[in-house]
């Protein structure tokens, strides 16, 4: 039975692999929209226009455009704490099957919130994200040996192999910069694996 079940798990993250793959372009555009739209100014005196911007979008039936829909999500973000840049960056299969699902029937965004908390309360997701969360985090955060120790804590949960953790740690501790994420510096310990 326990064979069964890691199958199961298996084949379900080889379809998560698969529809991840699917879906790069939205994933860049959602990306990218996110840059974007992280660099506008959050004043008090901006509260009211965001407010207003967010009943719009919460109103506004989901987009056939990709590139529209890509930034709509991204907005998701800023007006609701519900759907964070985790939800978006590593969930972005499945929410844009959600997305895809609820702008079929011709429902609006807010409607979307309603069965996106519904999804996320499901123990597929729960497991997902527990199983990538750390991923996320660390890809994010700027690489500084300074910190290494908790760093290396994080691969280790993510069952990095002890050989790699020590040696991109002494990567790490020669390359870092404090301005470099670990998703960058990973990248180019690897590529200065391939030159060796």
């Amino acid at each position: 039975m326990k064979s069964f079940e890691s199958a199961l798990k298996s084949i379900h993250r080889t379809l998560i692999l698969m529809k991840m793959t699917q879906t790069i372009i939205l994933s860049l555009l959602i990306s990218m929209s996110f840059i974007s739209c992280s660099q506008s100014s959050k004043t008090v005196s901006n509260h009211n226009k965001s407010s207003e911007k967010c009943a719009e979008l919460f109103s506004k039936k989901i987009s056939n455009d990709s590139g529209t829909l890509a930034l709509d999500l991204i907005r998701l973000t800023e007006c609701t704490a519900d759907i964070d840049t985790f939800d978006v960056t590593y969930g972005g299969p499945y929410i844009i099957q959600l997305a895809t699902k609820n702008r079929e029937a011709g429902l609006t965004y807010s409607e979307f919130m309603d069965d996106f908390q519904k999804f996320k309360k499901d123990k597929m997701y729960s497991d997902f994200k527990r199983s990538t969360y750390n991923d996320y985090i660390l890809k994010r955060r700027v690489a500084d040996y300074k910190n290494w120790s908790n760093d290396s804590l994080l691969l280790e949960k993510m069952g990095v192999p002890s050989d790699f953790i020590r040696n991109y740690g002494e990567y790490v501790q020669t390359h870092a910069d404090g301005v470099k994420t670990h998703a960058v510096l990973s990248e180019e310990y690897r590529e200065s694996l391939k030159m060796d």
